[in-house]
């Protein structure tokens, strides 16, 4: 009979083969698994045959038999039978000598290792028999390599197009390809149309040249899927300095590449971030003075109606600048939220039946979801992410297509997102929203890009490059993430992780209370350091008929204080101050007059305000007049049923 292939690596099998010591290794039925040259010698001595090629005839229980009664036929026995782990033993051959043979017990059977005696031991390559030290170390070495979660290969330098005679296990992970798959090929198999040629020549020159190199190139595993390969080779010389082997380490380094893309994303995001917010707090300085402006000027009633429409126009191309600058802050991260608990399903199913009608008719929306999916959000800003979703999937459908709103519960270990700062608890409940069209969908570096500010992938579209960055933002202040998976032409799935809510109470949501007109005018204290928009808005205010007195910052409102203390009405106050912050102008209020109302404004986010008391509220900036003044009209008339 033939012995069975052996399961050792093609290196291995190249070693024992050519080792003077004879190996034999038995299985558990007592048969003969393998055998190398000097162990058939062995056996064919021992068992009296004139041709060693017989031996083979003889494997299984017949030369177990034929050893019974010996030391090494017992020895045999009980190490097979499980009585011991191995034995160490003297073996006779013919002409009066004999070998040591230590057996070892395996999980596969008995290795039957015999050593050569220095007499009748073939010259081996340096001289004599290999020593045990060496043997021991290159078993550990073996089972080192095996364990590492690397691929380890050694290619033959001196054979034509360098194919591989030994590939660990850990290759064999990393590219689904088995040992003896990859052995005796050249490792090229890996590459494929995204493997970069330049790369692919530069290995080749290594090669050549007889230089190490470390590269990282796309290669493709056995089932076609693409992985990061960052590939380190390294030759091997003989003593005479000629290469003889070249070895190479693989690592699959594709989510290294992943996550490390997305570190620098939020990285960038982060700075440019820091930028957009002071760039959108000094716009809505500009925006709120020129809104004031125009709607002081379109109050007159001299205006011709051409000149009216005119204004009207430029109040809408300022809106359509107010409506950047909240992106900016959303992107930022320094929009104020008014969060509160909904049914996201719900919201899902109604924004639903309006994009029916808002989108092409060619588009078809279709919701998947149940109620009782509740998150705490602000439902303004949960609007502007679902309408910029669902525009950019329109766009990317020009032929039309299908948009579906997929929503699910999922806990924190359960979300597999590309969002490296997004570390949830595993046991966190959310609810993840995927935003699904069939369009054109995204090549990677188009989708690596996506959440970059001012950027877009349609140079035609006209559009600021915000949206996807303000979704980002918004997201992130709602303490969830979003995340993109798209191939070109298989579309594109937006996925909306929410944090989840617990249902609120049954008793409904308490109405806004009514308030009515008050018939005096109010004496208000203005602190704003902006000039233009601490003029336009005392003059709005004014012309509505109260009384204002202007500071330029929070010191020279505190003196106006500490003099009138008992004239002022309401106190408003830019946030964002020198000297002393509008925050600080409260808190020094609040110790003056803590009944007196304090409306604090800014372009920036809302701070933490609840310890300064029920007295003082926050409102963005730009705003518009009426805003200003049914805020106003709120507190004072709300100040004057306390009293």
């Amino acid at each position: 009979m033939s012995p069975a292939p052996p399961p050792s690596p093609a290196r291995l099998y190249a070693f024992l083969d050519g080792l003077p010591d004879g190996v034999v290794l038995f299985d558990v039925e007592q048969r003969v698994r393998y055998l190398n040259p000097a162990g058939r010698s062995f056996l064919a001595d021992l068992l009296d045959l004139e041709d060693s090629a017989e031996v083979e005839e003889h494997s299984g229980p017949d030369m177990l038999e034929a050893l019974d009664g010996t030391e090494l036929g017992d020895a045999l026995h009980a190490t097979l039978a499980g009585r011991t782990s191995g034995a160490r033993v003297r073996a006779p051959l013919s002409g009066g000598s004999s070998v040591r043979v230590r057996l070892t017990r395996t999980k596969e059977g008995v290795a039957v290792h015999i050593e050569s005696s220095e007499e009748d031991a073939p010259a081996a390559e340096g001289g004599g028999a290999v020593p045990d030290d060496a043997r021991a170390m290159l078993s550990l070495l073996e089972q080192a390599i095996q364990s590492v979660q690397a691929g380890v290969t050694i290619a033959d330098a001196r054979e034509p197009d360098w194919p591989l005679v030994y590939a660990s296990e850990g290759f064999s992970r990393i590219t689904g390809y088995s040992v003896n798959e990859a052995v005796g090929r050249n490792c090229r198999f890996l590459q494929g149309p995204e493997t970069d040629e330049s790369v692919v020549l530069g290995i080749r020159d290594a090669l050549a040249t007889g230089r190490g190199l470390q590269v990282t190139l796309q290669n493709h595993r056995k089932d076609g899927t693409l992985f990061w390969n960052r590939l380190s080779l390294s030759p091997l010389r003989s003593t005479s300095g000629e290469i003889t082997h070249f070895v190479g380490i693989q690592e699959d380094v594709t989510e290294h590449r992943r996550m490390g893309r997305e570190i620098g994303m939020a990285d960038r995001l982060n700075s440019v971030g820091s930028l957009a917010g002071g760039i959108a707090h000094d716009m809505r300085n500009v925006l709120a003075s020129a809104k004031l402006l125009l709607q002081l000027v379109l109050d007159q009633e001299k205006l011709s109606d051409e000149a009216r429409e005119d204004l009207r126009e430029a109040d809408e191309v300022l809106s359509r600048g107010e409506s950047v600058t909240s992106q900016l802050l959303a992107f930022a991260r320094e929009q104020p939220l008014e969060k509160r608990v909904l049914d996201l399903g719900q919201v899902i199913r109604d924004r639903a039946r309006f994009l029916r009608r808002f989108l092409r008719d060619n588009i078809s929306v279709s919701v998947d979801t149940r109620h009782d999916l509740f998150v705490e959000v602000d439902e303004g800003r949960l609007d502007q992410v679902i309408f910029n979703l669902a525009t950019n999937a329109e766009q990317a459908m020009p032929a039309g297509g299908n948009l579906n709103f997929r929503l699910r519960e999922k806990v924190g270990s359960e979300l597999r997102t590309a969002v490296a700062s997004f570390q949830p608890r595993p046991e966190r409940g959310f609810v993840v929203v995927s935003i699904e069209d069939d369009g054109e969908g995204m090549e990677e570096e188009v989708r690596s890009r996506a959440f970059d500010p001012f950027f877009s992938g349609r140079a035609e579209s006209g559009g600021t490059g915000l949206g996807l960055a303000s979704v980002f933002g918004t997201m992130d202040q709602f303490g969830g993430a979003v995340w993109i998976d798209s191939e070109v032409g298989e579309g594109t799935t937006v996925h909306l992780a929410f944090p989840q809510s617990e249902a609120p109470d049954s008793e409904g949501v308490s109405e806004v209370e009514p308030f009515s007109l008050p018939t005096r005018s109010l004496t208000i204290l203005l602190a704003e350091d902006e000039a233009v928009l601490r003029r336009t808005l005392s003059k709005a205010l004014s012309a509505e008929g109260h009384h204002v007195l202007p500071a330029a910052d929070g010191d020279a409102a505190r003196a106006l204080l500490k003099t009138r203390p008992d004239a002022i009405d309401i106190v408003i106050s830019d946030i964002m101050m020198p000297e002393m912050t509008g925050v600080e102008l409260a808190e020094f209020v609040h110790e003056l007059r803590p009944e007196l109302p304090v409306l604090l404004v800014s372009g920036y986010s809302n701070e933490e305000l609840g310890h300064l008391g029920r007295n003082v509220r926050f409102l963005s900036k730009p705003f518009e007049l009426p805003t200003v003044l049914s805020i106003i009209i709120a507190m004072t008339d709300a100040e004057s049923r306390r009293r």
